[in-house]
């Protein structure tokens, strides 16, 4: 397996069960040098490989409070139980009037009226008498019979309870009228929306102290390598920290979901089918490591005999050796073990396959137009994802620059990296300005 920063290559490992080392001291037939492993498949049909498997598995709902709804992806749509705004109200301070008592105001002719009451946000007022305004506040209420309001900046007082109106207002203006951004009864969320902050606002507001969402998929997580050491143990130099289990289980919560972390197995295919049993009742099952052609990559060996292989190497870099299958019924996603080549795999087709899991109506991150800040080289033959910077442009089109080194095993340059810059297959050279599409990173 090729998990970590600096581990020793997997065709090159020596087990540490003499058995093992006995049972598959020769190369297996698929795997032997100038043997064909298959075609590369294309990344969207891979994803959509996946995608199919997940399909049918839409967690079940539940009614959670709004305070715990941040992330969640509505099962059912929020329908406004009342109007926004409820009644007709100011978007200013200044005066509620009739337009028609100043239609021929002017800063060199204002019209002089008495002011009758103040407007409070919160409060009632009667009813506007003619040839009168009253003091408005943002949000009051506007008064009956007033149709416009005149900002405070477009009058002057006179000193002798009165109000200089500066300009005739068109009827309407600056008045927020009841129902205006929402009817009552109306949607205010849709089905298949994932929650931010403005959206839990827009449920409160329209009076929803709990919402339907999805449950959160259980997805379990398992990290594979002889080499491997837990998170906060000390490796020795010939051993590599787990650092895949860390930023997976960050990346599960973050796209919704709940982790089961099963740890760190061997080298060993019955470790590995002994292991997998802790994935029952899981929605989605995560290994990392072990998906490629080395003499000690089981994971494609095992899940064959547990359930089915839906695709397999993936035209793409990084993260070429890649498997999605079938553990039982329970789909599963194999990730190569280095770990940017598992950060954005997972990106591809661990996060939008949990938020479809979830029911979401947008699984993927948007994709923007970017222009290459320097001159690049792919292979042609892969569909490569380069880890960048960017920087504003006048043409609006950010330029992306590369974040720094470009290896699987090279984790700083995508903390660095702002998006992801897709050379499409086909190219092999990219002259600066070359106009391509992005990944935002979130």
């Amino acid at each position: 397996m090729e998990i970590g920063v600096g581990n020793v290559s997997s065709t090159m490992k020596t087990s540490s069960m003499g058995a093992e080392t006995e049972r598959t001291s020769g190369w297996p037939a698929e795997h032997m040098p100038g043997n064909p492993v298959g075609p590369l498949m294309p990344v969207a049909q891979a994803q959509e490989r996946l995608l199919g498997l997940v399909a049918s598995r839409v967690t079940a709902e539940e009614l959670v409070p709004l305070d715990l709804a941040r992330g969640r992806v509505l099962s059912r749509p929020v329908i406004a139980r009342w109007a926004l705004p409820g009644c007709d109200n100011s978007e200013m301070d200044g005066f509620a009037v009739r337009a028609d008592d100043c239609a021929t105001a002017s800063p060199t002719t204002p019209a002089r009226l008495p002011v009758a009451g103040d407007a409070r946000a919160g409060a009632v007022i009667g009813a506007l008498a003619r040839g009168t305004v009253v003091a408005i506040a943002t949000g009051a209420a506007v008064p009956l019979g007033a149709d416009a309001v005149v900002p405070i900046e477009d009058t002057r007082q006179d000193g002798q309870g009165g109000v200089l109106l500066l300009v005739a207002p068109r009827p309407g203006q600056h008045v927020r009228h009841a129902g205006q951004d929402l009817e009552s009864g109306k949607v205010m969320l849709p089905q298949g929306r994932r929650l931010r902050p403005v959206d839990i606002a827009a449920c409160a507001a329209v009076g929803g102290s709990s919402v339907w969402v999805r449950r959160r998929p259980r997805v379990a997580v398992l990290s594979g390598g002889d080499e491997l050491v837990p998170v906060g143990a000390v490796p020795a130099p010939h051993q590599v920290t787990d650092s895949n289990a860390a930023m997976l289980a960050a990346a599960v919560s973050e796209a919704g979901g709940e982790v089961i972390a099963l740890g760190i197995v061997g080298d060993s295919p019955d470790l590995l089918r002994e292991r997998l049993d802790g994935a029952s009742g899981c929605d989605l099952l995560i290994t990392s490591g072990g998906v490629s052609v080395g003499r000690y990559d089981y994971v494609r060996q095992v899940v064959g005999e547990l359930g089915s292989i839906e695709a397999w190497r993936v035209a793409m870099r990084p993260g070429k050796p890649l498997l999605i299958g079938r553990v039982g019924d329970m789909p599963m996603l194999g990730l190569p073990g280095n770990p940017v080549s598992a950060a954005v795999t997972f990106e591809l087709f661990g996060r939008p396959a949990l938020l479809a899991l979830q029911g979401a109506s947008q699984v993927q991150r948007r994709h923007v137009a970017l222009r290459a800040g320097e001159e690049l080289d792919t292979p042609a033959d892969l569909e490569t994802y380069l880890r960048v910077r960017l920087t504003d442009a006048s043409d609006g089109i950010p330029v992306a620059t590369l974040s720094g080194g470009q290896r699987s095993s090279m984790l700083r340059s995508l903390t660095d990296a702002e998006a992801l810059l897709i050379v499409p297959v086909g190219m092999s050279r990219a002259p600066a300005g070359t106009l391509l599409t992005g990944l935002e990173l979130g």
